[in-house]
């Protein structure tokens, strides 16, 4: 007879992920001068993004967590105006995570909350003529995580996760699917 609350380390842990950042409309120059078409002509809308993390498991099946993303860092030159356009996101969320034991190595997880979004955009454009626009944005946004964590022992962790980010004014929604470990110190 198994005990589902000894599957899994309970206790602090700390985790790291990469995945790929997709920005909704994401530039200055694009939500001002032309909105989603520009932004399909001019601009890649992907990027790597990181993720840190620290977490509290109360049982197997409940969680707390606050990560830091550094979601994006983008910067592009060139497309059908010469524009010149650099975007950085970062975020901060506080999540409670809900996860659903199904044996001692597979474990999907939900976590939801709320996250400081902060985006600084800066682009230029060339066209004989130069225009520049300069946006620094923070905004407090909802955001849902749909994953699933692999366990290697019962406090080593792979996790795959896809992140959303909904929109909050000039902040377009985020979407962060990501792979990534932990580590739990507990028992």
């Amino acid at each position: 007879n198994n005990n589902s609350t000894d599957l899994y380390a309970h206790g602090i842990y700390l985790g790291a992920q990469v995945g790929r950042t997709s920005l909704h409309n994401p530039n200055a120059f694009t939500q001002t001068f032309g909105g989603a078409l520009a932004d399909a002509l001019l601009f890649g809308l992907d990027r790597i993004g990181f993720t840190g993390y620290l977490g509290y498991s109360f049982n197997d099946y409940f969680g707390t967590e606050i990560n830091y993303h550094r979601l994006a860092d983008m910067s592009e030159t060139g497309g059908l105006m010469d524009v010149n356009n650099h975007t950085r996101v970062q975020s901060v969320d506080l999540l409670a995570k809900g996860s659903l034991p199904l044996d001692k190595y597979f474990s999907p997880f939900a976590k939801g909350g709320v996250s400081y979004v902060y985006q600084d955009s800066v682009s230029t454009w060339y066209n004989g003529a130069t225009i520049r626009y300069k946006s620094k944005t923070g905004r407090v946004m909802p955001v849902v995580v749909a994953g699933f964590d692999v366990h290697f022992t019962k406090s080593f962790a792979m996790d795959v996760s896809l992140a959303h980010w909904f929109k909050n004014g000039p902040i377009h929604s985020i979407d962060f699917p990501a792979i990534g470990i932990s580590y739990t110190f507990g028992n």
